[in-house]
């Protein structure tokens, strides 16, 4: 069993790296955190082998999913997101012992993150009851925790947490396949439970790579994933291996200077690499800097408009003119999760107000409404009682 860690803090010199593993051996799975991230790797494959099977990149839930699904005595698989709320509200609803601040708006948002966590952590409703034996707020998560088991369990569903670990006991059992090499990609951080799921892969593997954003040397930056490089030290003797990046130094030094907290500015050098795109608003200056990509795209000089890097003071303020214009041009425009919206303007209010309500009051649509000037001390909102 090899093991390496490979770190770039940048993310494109940690793709060419997996993309060259990947080369030399096509059959090894590739594990990432995220299903954009998945869609992301398929695309790039599919341009460097005209084509791949789905099962080659996985987010490590649904691979679990599919080794637990190997060894299960009936047909199961992971519940989807809404059907975790629905058996959450049959939970809740077959125990009328709750009190009432369970049945508020929100309250199941609140559970089902707290059951999620407590599960990504090993943990069981049996382990934290026989802990917060004398709790009673416990003792009520506990009861709608397991009501939400068996409500899951009825309509043949799992959860993360019973995914993960029947797919540990199937790799631990030696009755599920498991790949010989892993390309894991992208992760910074593991829970337990995610963590032991990991390493009986890797044990049972003849070659893991891992691919972490991280730079050694920018300790300020980068403290959130030391702890994943130290967990993987402690278990397998591994060090980190630096990989070179062939990126312009400018942008290596905003990588590095970013992140200087407490520590005297350095003097920077002139470069003649950087071009300040000047124009009199939004949509010019995006406009200007489409149609220098463009360019580039037929002069050979950019493989994919994803591929260029474009920094904007304010992204909320530029997103009306990259619709347009990347229409205009009829550049792909994709936008992952939600669009943010202002707060500030009648409408803007309003829409916030209603979203804010909507979620229980709770979160960041709450927090969308704070900079708007209408609710200056001593104005009421409509949600007001």
């Amino acid at each position: 069993m090899a093991v390496r860690w490979l770190c770039s803090p940048h993310w494109r010199t940690l793709e060419e790296a997996a993309v060259a593993a990947w080369r030399e051996s096509r059959d090894a799975l590739i594990l990432v955190p995220s299903v954009v991230m998945r869609e992301r790797w398929l695309a790039r494959l599919t341009e460097e082998a005209g084509g791949v099977h789905g099962d080659a990149v996985a987010t490590m839930e649904r691979f679990a999913e599919r080794l637990a699904q190997q060894t299960a005595l009936s047909l199961h698989r992971l519940a989807r997101p809404m059907e975790l709320r629905l058996a959450a509200l049959e939970a809740f609803q077959a125990l009328p012992a709750l009190p009432n601040q369970w049945r508020t708006t929100g309250v199941v948002d609140a559970f089902l993150n707290a059951v999620e966590e407590l599960e990504l952590h090993g943990l069981t409703p049996n382990e934290v009851a026989e802990t917060f034996d004398d709790d009673d707020s416990i003792a009520h998560l506990v009861a709608a925790w397991r009501q939400w088991k068996r409500c899951l369990n009825e309509r043949h569903l799992w959860s993360v947490g019973d995914v993960l670990r029947n797919a540990c006991q199937a790799i631990g059992d030696q009755k599920a396949s498991s790949p010989r090499k892993l390309l894991v990609y992208g992760f910074s951080a593991l829970t337990d439970l995610r963590w032991e799921f990991l390493r009986r892969l890797m044990d049972n593997a003849d070659e893991t790579l891992i691919f972490v954003p991280y730079e050694p040397t920018n300790e300020s930056a980068y403290r959130y994933a030391r702890p994943f490089w130290e967990l993987l030290r402690d278990a397998f003797g591994v060090q980190g291996e630096r990989l070179t990046d062939e990126v312009p130094d400018e942008l290596s030094a905003i990588v590095k200077e970013a992140f200087r907290w407490q520590k005297a500015k350095p003097e920077l050098q002139s470069t003649d690499r950087l071009a300040i795109v000047a124009a009199a608003g939004e949509e010019q200056e995006v406009e200007m800097a489409l149609r220098v990509l463009t360019v580039w795209r037929r002069e050979d000089k950019l493989a994919r408009y994803g591929d260029a890097l474009l920094l904007a003071r304010n992204l909320e303020a530029y997103l009306p003119a990259l619709e347009a214009v990347s229409a205009r041009y009829e550049i792909p425009l994709n936008f992952v999760g939600e669009l943010r919206r202002p707060a500030w303007g009648l409408r803007q209010l309003l829409w916030a107000v209603a979203e804010a309500r909507r979620n229980g009051l709770d979160g960041a649509h709450l927090w969308q409404l704070l900079p708007s000037p209408l609710l200056a001390f001593g104005w009421r909102p409509p949600f007001a009682r």
